[in-house]
């Protein structure tokens, strides 16, 4: 039997897309193909197919490439079978443009992407950008597999998708360190693990759900809990005389500027590749 989905690299975000593909392929026709033996393990306990290695592949079959970027030259020059492929190419890979892609495996329908982690539970929001060459029947098939795991933003300019890789895909790190803080403090200051674990979750659960309904913009959300003079207030001025807008910008902006760099050294990897 053919495959539908060849999920190649089964890491964390490999693997958090996962759940998503099983609501819209069966499971039968899934392939997932990694170089450790536990991660096939672990997905093969799922009851999907896996490989240390790309065999045959029908021309109609999705490619899903959620490898590490540097591990992609080494990758496209030892796996022949993909060169030409006819079907729908996507990408997970953190800066490896569409046009390396392209020249690295002879293929022309390529989609970029940039899903994050909350796939795992269908809440991924996944930012993308679609080869000119790309067919009508591939983008629509691409975001179908993006619907799957969540809500989806396309881009016409990849020059985007390197921010888009900053704030999608860091940002449950991010979100992820701040609440870490939070449940610091409870902990410090008498909650046990379980209650500040809890109490935190649900403080960033509630304020998601209210960022995602209506048009209030975040800082409107914060200035209608802040009493002037308030409690909230005075933590909010501590973040600002220590001017965390600005931290959070460079923190971002260092994501966006490494995720080009990843690219131009994958670029030049492919390059040198093609000239030897």
């Amino acid at each position: 039997m053919s495959n539908d989905i060849v999920l190649v690299g089964a890491g964390c975000m490999g693997a958090a897309l996962l759940p998503g593909l099983f609501k819209g392929f069966q499971k039968s026709r899934i392939l997932v193909v990694d170089s450790s033996s536990s991660q096939r393990k672990k997905i093969a306990a799922m009851g999907v197919d896996v490989s240390s290695s790309i065999g045959d592949v029908s021309g109609g079959a999705t490619i899903v490439l959620a490898l590490p970027p540097d591990r992609f030259a080494e990758f496209a020059s030892s796996t022949s079978v993909l060169s030409g492929h006819p079907g729908l190419v996507i990408s997970v890979m953190a800066g490896v443009r569409i046009a390396t892609i392209e020249h690295a495996l002879q293929v022309c329908n390529v989609v970029r992407a940039i899903p994050n982690t909350p796939a795992e539970i269908f809440k991924s929001m996944t930012v993308f950008c679609a080869a000119a060459s790309i067919s009508f029947f591939c983008l629509e098939l691409a975001e179908r597999v993006f619907s799957l795991i969540g809500e989806t933003v396309r881009v016409e300019n990849e020059e985007l998708m390197d921010p888009a890789t900053a704030i999608c895909g860091g940002g449950p790190a991010y979100l992820s360190y701040f609440a870490e803080c939070m449940r610091c403090f409870a902990v410090d200051h008498g909650f046990n693990d379980a209650q500040s674990a809890f109490i935190v979750g649900q403080v960033f659960r509630g304020t998601g759900s209210l960022l995602s309904v209506g048009d209030r913009r975040p800082m409107q959300l914060c200035r209608e809990v802040m009493t002037p003079g308030g409690t909230t207030a005075r933590a909010v001025d501590v973040l600002e005389r220590n001017n965390f807008k600005g931290v959070v910008g460079d923190a971002l902006l260092k994501a966006t500027t490494h995720s080009q760099s990843l690219g131009y050294r994958v670029e030049e990897a492919e390059n040198g590749r093609s000239y030897r």
